[in-house]
């Protein structure tokens, strides 16, 4: 099946023409959450073409971007690619493959080919890939990989991701209070599960103890030695265009029923920064920050968690360490000495 999408008013004038992207898939879930997703951007229009194993697409005006589900059909992606180059060899395209799935021989794909890995199918696994996807909507001509992003930039940590829940707030003093500003070269993002009217005074107490911290801001560039807050009730994440950070603030559902969402902070990261990103997970309830984690170590980032032994509630590092995606488990006296000695050397 395809599904064309034509870019709604708003984007149309920001990008300064209409993007029309065909998603091609079989599997319901996958064009549902990457639909929905682009929806906030785009107006779904009617399907314009069949679709098997490339072919049919020869009398088809070609698209800006095809998305191609690389489960779609039986064949090797690159063969199934070749039939779609054939007739359109100006179009850009982006194999969206979950991590288990063999592509066969990729290294002949032409350079205007990108391939999206999904951990999964999750609401969250969507989302990325989907946001991944409309990154590479503005400019078309010049598309390239996402796991690229960054790469002229190599070299050491670019920004370190904090993550906690129950008993957070006093883990995080007293991790701040042993780290100093001094220490910390690069810009440091937080999500504290708390309500709206409490982030504020989280940021209150740590400057309190010499350090640069406010809720985040929407478009702000964080800046080196400074602390973001994710504010309550919204979801916090980064973006990266041009070798520049920049704070995103949403509105959207609940993720792990947190909103803020250490998950959503995480996978933002991991997908701007790949190994540059160095993360932590602190004492919390529940599970938030687990699927962000293994994002995180799937770009080659690297991830610290809380040992149980120092957690308040052992459920967010717990699920950190469970799903296998802790490079150190420390205790919480521990923990600034590593980070100063991981964002000194580029390794944690």
């Amino acid at each position: 099946m395809i599904a064309e999408l034509k870019a709604a008013p708003a984007a149309a004038a920001e990008q300064h023409r209409t993007a029309r992207v065909w998603l091609v898939s079989h599997s319901s879930a996958l064009r549902g959450a990457l639909g929905r997703r682009m929806e906030r951007v785009m107006a779904p229009g009617r399907p314009n073409a069949q679709y098997q194993d490339g072919a049919g697409v020869a009398g088809c005006s070609p698209p800006h971007l095809l998305v191609l589900d690389a489960e779609v059909s039986k064949k090797q992606t690159a063969e199934v690619v070749a039939h779609i180059q054939a007739a359109w060899p100006r179009t850009q395209m982006v194999v969206v493959a979950l991590e288990r799935q063999s592509l066969g021989n990729t290294s002949a794909l032409p350079s205007n080919v990108s391939i999206i890995r999904c951990a999964g199918v999750s609401t969250l696994t969507m989302r990325k890939a989907a946001d991944d996807i409309l990154d590479l909507l503005p400019s078309a001509s010049s598309l390239t990989s996402p796991s690229n992003r960054m790469s002229a930039a190599r070299g050491g940590f670019a920004a370190l991701v904090v993550a906690s829940s129950t008993g957070g707030p006093d883990a995080l003093r007293e991790v701040f209070t042993a780290l100093k500003p001094q220490d910390a070269n690069v810009p440091i993002l937080i999500v504290q599960h708390m309500p709206p009217s409490f982030t504020p005074m989280l940021a209150a107490q740590l400057r309190e103890l010499g350090w640069d911290a406010n809720e985040g801001k929407h478009g702000e560039t964080p800046l080196p030695g400074t602390i973001s807050i994710a504010p309550g009730g919204r979801h916090m994440g980064l973006t990266g265009k041009g070798g520049a950070l920049n704070i995103k603030l949403s509105e959207d559902e609940p993720i792990n029923y947190c909103k803020p969402s250490a998950d959503v902070l995480f996978a933002s990261a991991g997908a701007v920064l790949g190994p540059r990103v160095l993360s932590l997970v602190l004492t919390g309830m529940g599970n938030d920050g687990g699927e962000g984690a293994k994002l995180i170590t799937a770009t080659g980032g690297s991830v610290l968690a809380q040992d149980k032994a120092s957690s308040v509630v052992w459920g967010m590092p717990g699920a950190v360490v469970q799903g296998g995606a802790a490079h150190k488990v420390l205790p919480l006296s521990d923990i600034a000495g590593k980070l100063r000695s991981a964002l000194a050397t580029g390794r944690l």
